[in-house]
């Protein structure tokens, strides 16, 4: 059984620790905000987070408007535009994922149908990167397989309102992720 330790930010499954997709894509600097001024990260860091409650909040129908924070209010409304103009609605919010085959977890953001095609939607406060391509395929390797051909999207939620819509397509991103999953399991960075 799946676990998670919010403190940590820790997954288990079945007490044993397990290594997070988020944990896997930093540890071997496929995500790397080192030369990130510490403040700057940390500010980066709650801002994603109360936009990440916030939308999904929003999404379940359990958002107390007057709760959101004048910061948060832009990603919101660039969040609902994307759901108003993509016709995205959510089936899965804030859903904790286990791949049993290669022993990770994480928590994917949405799933859902975009214009009735179904995809696999990660919510983003900072630039596009590539390592996005391999966290939406982990993710996507971790649903039950009839659900394999979503196609998977980022949708950067900009302070302006506006949002970008980011396409992944390559189908080596779970072999990258999978390759960065063996490395960080065998220099022991789990723990």
């Amino acid at each position: 059984m799946l676990s998670f330790d919010p403190d940590r930010h820790r997954y288990f499954w079945d007490g044993v620790p397990v290594p997070s997709v988020t944990r896997v894509l930093q540890s071997t600097r496929l995500v790397d905000f080192s030369g990130i001024n510490a403040e700057v990260l940390a500010y980066a860091r709650s801002l994603g987070t109360s936009v990440h409650i916030a939308t999904a909040l929003d999404d379940t129908g359990d958002l107390v408007p007057e709760s959101v924070p004048d910061v948060v209010a832009p990603y919101l409304a660039a969040w609902r535009r994307f759901r108003a103009e993509c016709e995205f609605v959510p089936d899965r919010v804030e859903h904790r994922i286990f791949n049993h085959a290669y022993r990770y977890a994480g928590t994917l953001d949405r799933t859902g149908r975009m214009r009735k095609t179904p995809v696999l939607v990660d919510v983003k406060t900072g630039q596009p990167t590539r390592a996005a391509g391999y966290q939406t395929a982990a993710y996507l390797a971790a649903l039950p397989r009839q659900e394999w051909r979503r196609k998977r999207f980022a949708v950067h939620l900009n302070p302006d309102g506006t949002y970008r819509l980011v396409p992944y397509l390559d189908r080596g991103d779970l072999a990258v992720f999978l390759a960065a999953l063996t490395i960080h399991n065998t220099i022991g960075a789990n723990q």
